[in-house]
C-alpha cells in the first residue's frame, strides 16, 4: 500500500511540474510583444540579407548554461554556493532572452515565407503544408526547452538548443528557396 501511495505523490509532484513549466512558458508567451505587423511588401528578392539573419547570434545560448563553465567557477578562490546559485539564475535569465529573440527571428522568417507564398500561387499547397509542419514544429520544441530550463534549475536534466536552432535555420533556407527566381523546382 505504501508504494502505491508513494507512487501516486510521485505522480502528483510530475504532472504539477509539467504543468507548471507550460503555465510559466505561457504566461511568458502571452506578455511577450512581437511585432508581427510589419511592412513586407515589395521584399520579394533578397529577403535574407534584408533582415541580417545568422545562426552566429545565437551561438552563445550552446554555453550559457554548459556545465564545465560552473565547475570552473566553483574552482575559483572565494566561491560560495550563493554566488553560484546567482550565477546559473542569471544564465537561466540570459538564455530566456536569447530564446525569445530567436521566437522572434522564426516568427519573422515564417511571415516572410507566408508572404511569399501568397504572392506566388505556384508554390501550393505542399509548401503551406511544409509552412504549417514547421511552425508546430518549432513551437513545440520551444516548449520542450522552455520546460527543460526550469527543470535545469531545479537541477534536474540539461537544456540543448542545437534542435531549435536547427529549425530556425530551416526556416530560413526555405524562406531562401521561395525568395529565389526558381522556387518553382525547389520545392518539388
Amino acid at each position: 500500500m505504501t508504494a502505491w501511495i508513494t507512487l501516486g505523490w510521485a505522480a502528483t509532484a510530475g504532472s504539477f511540474i509539467g504543468l507548471s513549466g507550460i503555465a510559466g512558458w505561457m504566461r511568458r508567451r502571452s506578455r511577450r510583444t512581437i511585432d508581427t505587423e510589419g511592412d513586407i511588401e515589395g521584399e520579394t528578392e533578397g529577403f535574407a540579407a534584408q533582415i541580417h539573419f545568422s545562426l552566429e547570434r545565437y551561438k552563445p545560448m550552446e554555453r550559457l548554461l554548459a556545465a564545465d563553465e560552473f565547475l570552473f567557477l566553483t574552482q575559483m578562490p572565494g566561491y560560495r554556493p550563493e554566488i553560484g546559485k546567482r550565477w546559473k539564475c542569471e544564465r537561466r535569465r540570459i538564455f530566456r532572452m536569447y530564446l525569445n529573440e530567436l521566437g522572434t527571428d522564426f516568427q519573422t522568417l515564417h511571415r516572410r515565407a507566408r508572404t511569399l507564398i501568397a504572392e506566388s500561387p505556384e508554390a501550393g499547397s505542399v509548401t503551406v503544408g511544409l509552412l504549417v509542419r514547421q511552425k508546430y514544429t518549432f513551437w513545440r520544441a520551444m516548449a520542450i526547452t522552455d520546460i527543460r530550463l526550469s527543470l535545469e534549475g531545479m537541477g534536474i536534466g540539461a537544456v540543448d538548443p542545437r534542435p531549435l536552432l536547427e529549425l530556425v535555420e530551416a526556416m530560413r533556407m526555405d524562406v531562401d528557396r521561395l525568395a529565389s527566381p526558381d522556387r518553382l523546382n525547389s520545392f518539388a
